[in-house]
């Protein structure tokens, strides 16, 4: 066909609607020009053309007018669509033809359609991608007329156009799907009208399919899929996308970094990523998907091993980002949290679960895997982490009604997932210090967030001294009594943080000035917790400074926060750190000075916090050694003419304007401080030093030659009464009694901690005698009186309900060190280098002195209990409980009867102690048999040995017998399946 042949069709198919002439010249034109042959040809030429489209319209228009030509319309359809398929044409180009075709499919016949489908379902079989875009565009079209016919004939067999439609929709999905074009099916069946059973078919023939395609070939199937998903089908799309990220995820951890290549990575990080974005983004427009996978999960919880994947957490993490869903999502991932950890502890508990449950999942090794890979670091993911960790910190028992120790556990995940989250990307510390801020201030007594923030500040230094106005906001916002837990929590970056440790000091002093009680008493606390992360050398030279200081202001602190810098990262010298943290341990001590003229319970704690200052760090003893000297000659009165000390307890404790009697001075917490700063100070040979601990020393023999020798009308208790006056009325002066008993334990104490070699032999243990005599006889004569005025008492009461003000008098306790503990036991159990058995053998058959000192072991073992409550874990725990332990077993467990015969009372006080230090152990190290066995290793007796043997065996017969019972019940089964 020419051009001027073609232009001529062109302008009478544009003028044919003019008038009945041009609509005549036009069918003539065509019934003469338009045969197979021309227009055959004429697509040939004009096929792959800008114009072909444009040409291909006329023809078909000039077809529709020329008389009979339905023949000719079909041939010529199905040659231009034969030509799309075989020629190299450009996409737009092709789109636009197959867009006219689809214009005239209404005019073919029912034959020649199914004809079509035919066509393009063998394009399809043979993953034709020439072909793709004709049946893609075609095929919906065709089935949507040919599912109305009503009766149609196809190879023989008569059937309804719905039938044929669904046979074809079958065929399709039943052949094998190449990958290449299952992105395409997918578009082609969101196009097509389908029923339910079609639909169904369609979803699970597409998941079907997902598992053999590349990773970058999932998002846009997805995408696809989410247009034409129901309500039914979300389950099953999101479950075949699960399997399949979970199991690529799986093979990327097992094989090893250099098998797999970085595009395959990325490829895969790309798509997952995707795909939660479009899941995310479908997720905000149709609730039912989120809430049939909520409904999934909820009745999955049962088997979290089977639900909570990689996958099913970024999923969830993404989704808890969108408001409306956030407490849903992060409910549903704590329950299954718990439910691991129940599902753990169960396992541990059950040894025949031990053996047939090995699919265990465990949800730290899971969250470790997960924070690693790099979906944890997609936006919303990450998101999702820090308010996910942030919500297991805040979880209580009562919320899951679970035991503490699950409730312990999730707030150690959280814990867990804060601190790797802050160490991945450090620039979300600061958000994550001020909620952790917020909910330190808003929950005081939950102490899982200080916990994180001391992980933090440990394991991520200089991201937090980078946010240290948190920090200082923390300070200044917390409630009354948690000054001295928070500078605990946040101590790794005050030492290496000046700027900070300065502020904090100022914050403390000011809190130290407080009228408020329980804000001193926090302020000691906190002084207390900087001066044990402090380490300094040779200190004697500096010690005299801390009298001629001015308590208020301090110059150090003053100098500090007037800097317009903070090097952070400052290299300092070794030489200028030293006396940085001299300088800073003698302002500290200058300000607790304060102390020494407030309330008791402020002097007790600071003298207990020394006590602990100085144990790692002797440097301390030489400078608080004048501190104390000063202040322990106020509490002394110098008798001349003996030439020794007593003390003022007339002034210790007064009586109040309510008759109520005032705590001044705690004399017992005073004189064991003094006497753990003078052993200290011994091993120092400093000249100056010396002499200032030697006047210390001097001052406490005095006063213990005194209370050896003195009797109970020469300890004055006031003005005109001494301890013999008021021993007789106990429940009036029960406080002065008490002291007076502490004070003698407190000078027992010092005589056991000095005596260091067998040359003190004599001294120490006249010395000893005499005071633990002297207790026991006040100790007993108190017990005595009490004893007789409740008898007094009960005799003169006037009836049954008429109730006595007496109250029972208890022995007191003072609480020790462990190192002094230790000491005064050892003597009484086992031989010892630094005395002469033939001199201390009186000691260790002295029944009340063993009552004594159990009972001070009983006190220690109370306090550690008390202080691990509280999440406070003493220094070297594990080991002192394994030294207690050993000597107490060696002595009341390897020869019971013995020691039954020697006393009673000794042996239950000693075996109580035993059990109580066993029950913590199990309490809060769970490794009780690890506990035994370095408590008592390589110190067993052949009779021993013989006794655990038969206990050994008889643990391997009855594991024998198990292992039978568990081979016969699988034996059972498999012949029950036969």
């Amino acid at each position: 066909m020419s051009g001027d042949q073609i232009k001529s069709l062109v302008d009478l198919a544009n003028k044919r609607l003019n008038s009945s002439e041009d609509f005549e010249e036009f069918q003539s034109f065509v019934s003469e020009v338009l045969d197979l042959d021309t227009i055959y040809a004429l697509i040939d030429e004009k096929i792959d053309h800008e114009d072909g489209p444009k040409v291909l319209e006329y023809v078909l228009v000039g077809l529709s007018v020329k008389p009979d030509a339905q023949k000719v319309v079909e041939k010529v359809y199905e040659y231009v669509l034969n030509a799309i398929n075989t020629t190299e044409i450009p996409e737009k180009l092709k789109v636009r033809l197959i867009g006219r075709l689809s214009l005239e499919l209404n005019k073919l016949s029912t034959e020649q359609l199914i004809k079509f489908i035919n066509m393009c379902k063998k394009d399809i079989e043979n993953a034709n991608e020439n072909c793709m875009q004709s049946w893609k565009e075609l095929i919906p079209q065709i089935l949507k007329i040919v599912s109305e016919v009503k009766l149609l004939s196809t190879e023989g067999v008569e059937m309804s156009g719905a039938e044929y439609k669904e046979m074809i929709i079958t065929d399709i999905c039943r052949n094998k799907m190449q990958t290449n074009i299952t992105v395409a099916l997918a578009l082609m069946f969101g196009r097509t009208p389908l029923t339910d059973k079609e639909h169904e078919l369609v979803i699970k023939t597409l998941c079907s399919n997902v598992g053999q395609m590349k990773p970058q070939e999932i998002p846009p199937l997805v995408q696809q899929i989410l247009h034409f998903c129901s309500s039914g089908d979300f389950l099953n799309l999101f479950c075949t996308l699960q399997k399949y990220f979970d199991e690529k995820s799986l093979v990327e951890d097992e094989s090893n970094a250099f098998e797999i290549e970085v595009t395959e990575k990325k490829d895969l990080l790309e798509a997952k990523s995707t795909v939660l974005f479009l899941l995310e983004d479908f997720a905000k427009v149709h609730s039912s998907f989120v809430s049939d996978i909520t409904k999934y999960i909820k009745n999955s919880i049962g088997a979290p091993n089977m639900v909570f994947g990689p996958f099913m957490l970024s999923f969830l993490l993404t989704m808890s980002c969108c408001g409306p869903y956030e407490t849903i999502v992060i409910g549903l991932i704590k329950k299954l949290v718990v439910q691991s950890l129940s599902e753990d502890e169960n396992i541990k508990r059950s040894f025949w679960l031990k053996i047939n449950y090995t699919d265990i999942y465990n949800v730290y090794v899971q969250f470790q895997v997960f924070i690693k890979s790099e979906i944890s670091s997609y936006e919303k993911v990450f998101k999702g982490l820090v308010n996910l960790g942030l919500s297991l910190l805040g979880s209580t028992s009562s919320v899951f009604k679970k035991n503490v120790e699950i409730t312990n556990k999730i707030h150690q995940l959280g814990l867990f997932i804060i601190v790797s989250l802050v160490q991945k990307r450090s620039f979300i510390t600061g958000s994550v210090l001020r909620k952790l801020t917020d909910y330190i201030t808003s929950n005081p007594t939950s102490s899982q967030y200080l916990e994180c923030l001391h992980k933090l500040c440990k394991n991520q230094k200089v991201a937090v001294i980078e946010n240290n106005t948190e920090l200082l906001r923390l300070f200044k916002d917390i409630p009354v009594g948690m000054t001295d837990k928070v500078t605990c929590a946040v101590m790794p970056v005050l030492k290496i943080s000046t700027y900070l440790r300065d502020n904090v000091i100022m914050i403390l002093r000011k809190e130290l000035l407080s009228k408020d009680y329980k804000l001193r008493h926090c302020a000691v606390l906190g002084f207390i917790e900087i001066l044990c992360s402090v380490r300094v050398n040779n200190f004697n030279a500096l010690s005299q400074k801390t009298n001629s200081q001015d308590s208020w202001p301090g110059l150090f602190t003053q100098v500090i926060l007037d800097r317009d810098s903070v090097d952070i990262h400052s290299t300092v010298d070794p030489e200028d750190s030293s006396d940085n943290n001299k300088t800073i341990c003698l302002e500290i001590l200058d300000i607790l000075k304060i102390c020494f003229f407030q309330k008791s319970e402020i002097k007790q704690t600071l003298y207990r916090g020394l006590a602990k200052v100085t144990s790692p760090n002797n440097e301390l003893c030489v400078c608080i050694n004048s501190l104390l000297l000063d202040h322990l000659s106020i509490w002394c009165n110098r008798r001349v003419a003996d030439n020794k000390q007593s003390l003022k307890f007339d002034k210790s404790i007064v009586l109040g304007k309510d008759n109520k009697h005032i705590v001044n001075e705690p004399l017992e917490e005073l004189i064991l401080l003094a006497q753990h700063v003078v052993i200290k100070n011994m091993s120092f040979e400093d000249t100056e030093g010396y002499n200032n601990t030697d006047q210390l020393k001097k001052l406490l023999d005095e006063l213990v030659n005194f209370y050896c020798e003195c009797n109970t009308d020469e300890i004055k208790v006031n003005d005109s009464d001494s301890l013999l006056d008021i021993i007789s009325n106990v429940a009036d002066y029960s406080d002065i009694i008490k002291q007076i008993v502490c004070v003698y334990q407190a000078f027992i104490v010092y005589i056991v901690n000095s005596w260091s070699n067998p040359n003190q032999d004599k001294e120490c243990y006249e010395k000893l005698q005499k005071l633990f005599s002297k207790y026991n006889h006040i100790v007993e004569a108190v017990l005595a009186s009490d004893k007789t005025n409740k008898k007094k008492d009960k005799g003169n009461k006037k009836n049954k309900t008429e109730v006595t003000g007496t109250s029972k008098f208890t022995e007191p306790a003072i609480q020790l060190d462990f190192d002094v503990l230790y000491k005064f036991l050892s003597l009484l159990v086992e031989d010892v280098d630094w005395n002469s058995e033939s001199t201390v053998s009186p000691l260790k058959h002295n029944v009340r002195l063993w009552e004594f000192v159990l009972k001070l072991v009983q006190t220690y073992l109370i306090e550690i209990k008390i202080s691990l409550t509280r999440d406070v874990k003493p220094l070297n725990l594990y080991e002192n409980l394994c030294k207690l332990n050993k000597l107490l077993y060696d002595y009341f467990l390897v020869d019971v009867c013995e020691k039954m015969k020697f006393s009673q009372t000794i042996v239950e006080l000693g075996l109580e102690c035993y059990l109580e230090i066993i029950k913590l152990v199990s309490s809060y190290y769970k490794k009780i048999n690890k506990f035994l066995l370095d408590s008592n290793q390589g110190d067993m007796s052949d009779e021993l040995e013989e006794t655990f043997n038969v206990l050994r065996n008889i643990r391997f017969h009855l594991d024998k017998v198990l292992e039978m019972n568990q081979v016969d019940t699988i034996n059972d089964d498999d012949d029950d399946d036969e």
